[in-house]
């Protein structure tokens, strides 16, 4: 009798342990599978085991890509940490060696990778962009390469863009890439790159369950990315730009209108998003 009892309060141990964690799990629909969880971690400490550090009010799938988060990554990219060592950054991130290599080249390179210049774009021009972003972006949902998470951007072709803000403004973006080139190289002669296509949308972070709260570290397939600042930093908190270049993990700040160029190689992420929203445009600028 004493065993049945006993394994009758087993039973009804498990049984409420179970609910409970099912319970929690539906109301939340933020956390994967437990148990996938536990065998990950089990054989590593780089995996946050609290499920209190996840960020409240984001969309499920981006819930599920900070659980996995290994912690210096998370400290870079969630709380906006630059004070991370950058080649233990690199170093915790998912990619293939050829890619790490270029990465670590990239950060460790003495000329430059990564320039900002400064209102590139007006303030009515950019306003613009982001009212066309806002009136099309729901319907052109789609999933972004990186995470494979809501893209939450509004592709746009180079006449769409010529006929959205002028020709002058155009040309203003396509001498960006030039800047930084000749920067590099330490030249003074303006030498024009010529590109073969360049791809372009615009984009909006928000945190909140139908938004995009971040942009994970990644590097681009390109020759030259501009990330065009459609708004001022201080119209939001968190949402800063980020780079691995000259060394270190630099926080990138800029004002409405202003352009940042790096070369495809270089790794970067947009932090969490706190409050607010926060508008870019991204130009790919593939060359011949």
């Amino acid at each position: 009798m004493l065993t049945a009892y006993l394994l009758l309060q087993a039973a009804i141990l498990v049984f409420l342990q179970v609910g409970s964690a099912q319970g929690w799990m539906a109301k939340t629909a933020v956390v994967p599978n437990r148990m996938q969880f536990v065998q990950r971690a089990a054989t590593s400490t780089a995996f946050w085991q609290d499920e209190s550090t996840i960020l409240q009010n984001i969309d499920a799938d981006f819930a599920e890509r900070q659980w996995y988060l290994p912690s210096i990554v998370e400290r870079a990219l969630i709380h906006g940490d630059i004070s991370v060592d950058p080649h233990q950054l690199l170093q915790a991130l998912d990619m293939s060696t050829t890619t790490r290599n270029h990465a670590i080249e990239a950060l460790e390179a003495s000329d430059a990778n990564v320039m900002n210049a400064p209102a590139i774009l007006t303030r009515e021009e950019c306003h613009i962009l982001q009212d066309y972003l806002l009136a099309n972006v729901e319907q052109e949902l789609g999933r972004d390469n990186v995470d494979q998470c809501a893209d939450w951007q509004v592709n746009i072709t180079e006449d769409d863009l010529a006929a959205l803000i002028g020709q002058a403004a155009m040309d203003r973006l396509y001498q960006v890439p030039s800047l930084l080139d000749n920067e590099s190289r330490q030249s003074t002669t303006d030498t024009t790159t010529s590109f073969e296509r360049v791809g372009i949308f615009v984009r909006v972070y928000e945190r909140s369950l139908h938004g995009r709260p971040w942009m994970p570290f990644h590097s681009d397939g390109n020759s030259f990315t501009v990330n065009v600042a459609l708004n001022d930093d201080t119209d939001y908190q968190g949402g800063t730009l980020l780079a691995l270049a000259g060394g270190k993990l630099c926080a990138i700040h800029r004002q409405q209108g202003d352009a940042t160029c790096h070369k495809g190689s270089v790794y970067h992420a947009v932090s969490a998003m706190t409050s607010g929203r926060r508008y870019s445009m991204i130009l790919f600028f593939h060359e011949k």
